[in-house]
């Protein structure tokens, strides 16, 4: 995305794109971290990065768990969306657990104004809650990511490392049937 200019008196913002990667194979004879994207998923991805391009929220970085599934979808998503950098690929966004999310954004450059994070379930889902509300008691149900679903959400802040639980508005959620026939 590109930098706004900062406006007397308005917070700067930071944007969080957090995505479920697309549907995957279940072949069992492949090893978890092996598992490609099913046909599903590779017709569903593109979907979200065209939806991304459109909307003109292509990301300054795109995170992605190591895991083939993720890969594939990160790879998909760039290209569909117009991403010309490297992706970055942690394996802490494999270990499924949303403290490393939230890690992993804490320490990110502050002059990167828009990321994405590419992983699993049920890491995406705790880690947009965690991010966007204080009482979890209170959303037991919550949010909930098919694959290929996606959730920006936005923080009042200046700097990555002042990002805790609660800081987060969400600002839009899409999945591919949503906006199937659109891109």
């Amino acid at each position: 995305m590109r930098r706004k200019k900062k406006i007397k008196g308005e917070k700067p913002v930071k944007t969080i794109l957090l995505m479920r990667h697309g549907k995957s194979d279940w072949d069992e004879d492949v090893p978890d971290f092996d598992r490609p994207l099913a046909k599903r998923g590779k017709g569903d991805v593109p979907l979200i990065g065209r939806f991304l391009r459109k909307t003109k929220r292509v990301p300054s970085v795109i995170i992605s768990s190591p895991a083939k599934r993720a890969k594939e979808t990160s790879e998909l998503i760039a290209r569909a969306c117009g991403y010309k950098k490297d992706i970055e690929y942690s394996d802490a966004i494999y270990e499924n657990s949303s403290g490393e999310i939230i890690k992993v954004l804490q320490k990110l450059d502050d002059k990167l104004d828009a990321v994405m994070v590419v992983g699993h379930n049920p890491a995406i889902e705790e880690a947009t809650k965690k991010l966007c509300f204080r009482e979890l008691k209170s959303l037991e149900n919550g949010i909930k990511f098919p694959t290929a679903a996606i959730v920006c959400v936005v923080a009042e802040i200046e700097s990555w490392s002042e990002l805790y639980p609660g800081d987060c508005a969400i600002y839009w959620f899409v999945v591919p049937k949503l906006i199937k026939g659109m891109f």
